[in-house]
This record gives C-alpha cells, sequence and structure tokens, in this order.
C-alpha cells in the first residue's frame, strides 16, 4: 500500500513541476516511458531507502523477487533485458545504485552510472518529452566520475525498449 502511494505521489508531483508532460493530445510511448519510469523509480528508491536493512519482513515476497540478488522491492526489475522492459524501466535506480548488472549476465544493460540524486534526476525530467531530451539534461549535469559515454550507454536499453512491439504499438 505504501509502495503504490509514493508511485502515485510522484505522478502528482511530477504533474504540478512539469504539468504539460500529462497531456493527452501529446501521449506517446517515449513520454509514458518517461513519466512511469520516474515514478517506478522513485517508488523504488524510496521504499528501500526506508525499509530495506531494517527487517526482512519490508522485503518484497513476489515470487520474482525472493532470489538472493533481489530480495528488495523492485529489484527483479535489474535482473531483465532491454528487450524484456516496457514503459517501467529501472533507469532511476541506474542512475543512482553502483550496480552493474551486466557483471552478473552479458545479457542485461550496461550500467556504470551512478551518483545521481533523486533532486538531480528530477530537475532535468523537467520539460523532457522523451528519453533522449532527458539524457541529454542529465549529461549537463553528470556527477564527478560519470562520463558521456556511460550515460549513452546507460541509456541505450531505453532505446531497446523503444523498439520493443510491446513497449510502443
Amino acid at each position: 500500500m505504501q509502495t503504490a502511494m509514493a508511485y502515485e505521489l510522484t505522478h502528482a508531483g511530477h504533474t504540478e513541476l512539469d504539468p504539460g508532460i500529462f497531456s493527452i493530445a501529446a501521449r506517446s510511448c517515449r513520454r509514458d516511458m518517461l513519466m512511469e519510469s520516474w515514478a517506478e523509480g522513485v517508488e523504488t528508491i524510496v521504499t528501500n531507502d526506508r525499509y530495506f536493512g531494517i527487517t526482512n519482513s519490508y522485503r518484497s515476497t513476489e515470487p520474482r523477487d525472493v532470489s538472493e540478488s533481489s530480495a528488495r522491492w523492485n529489484g527483479w526489475r535489474q535482473e531483465r533485458r532491454a528487450t524484456q522492459f516496457n514503459e517501467y524501466t529501472p533507469i532511476v535506480e541506474d542512475l543512482v545504485d553502483n550496480n552493474n548488472q551486466n557483471d552478473i549476465d552479458d545479457n542485461f544493460p550496461v550500467d556504470e552510472v551512478n551518483g545521481y540524486t533523486l533532486n538531480r534526476i528530477q530537475t532535468a525530467l523537467k520539460g523532457s518529452r522523451s528519453p533522449n531530451t532527458w539524457r541529454i539534461k542529465l549529461n549537463t549535469t553528470r556527477p564527478n566520475g560519470v562520463t558521456t559515454s556511460e550515460l549513452n550507454t546507460l541509456f541505450t536499453y531505453m532505446n531497446q525498449a523503444l523498439i520493443n512491439p510491446q513497449t510502443c504499438d
């Protein structure tokens, strides 16, 4: 219940920050990916920051989340191939964390980016209408140690998901 609230409150905050993002006339799968990945990312980070290390009872009990490497809220999203993503990608968590899921499996996205804060990500999100615009804005405010090449590589999986028929029809 609390995770759903975090997710929906993130959408509400996004509407306040950038009312044009939810324009029905301009809806597209690219915009949906932006909105849903942002809300999903905030939900994941806030939930794990709040509950992950306090007690196991707050960890996800979803069967797909129970493996040792993903026994945390939405951990399973980091264990998917780019072609398995729909508009709910783990891009926000990937910008923040220091987990390169490609180290586990060569079929997973390459994620050598870390150090972004939710505030920095949200600032870049304002006015963005596609993952590409968002990436360009994030590139202008990169944390120390993050390169343009690493950021571009990370965003590659969003582009792969966008050409997937289950994401964009």
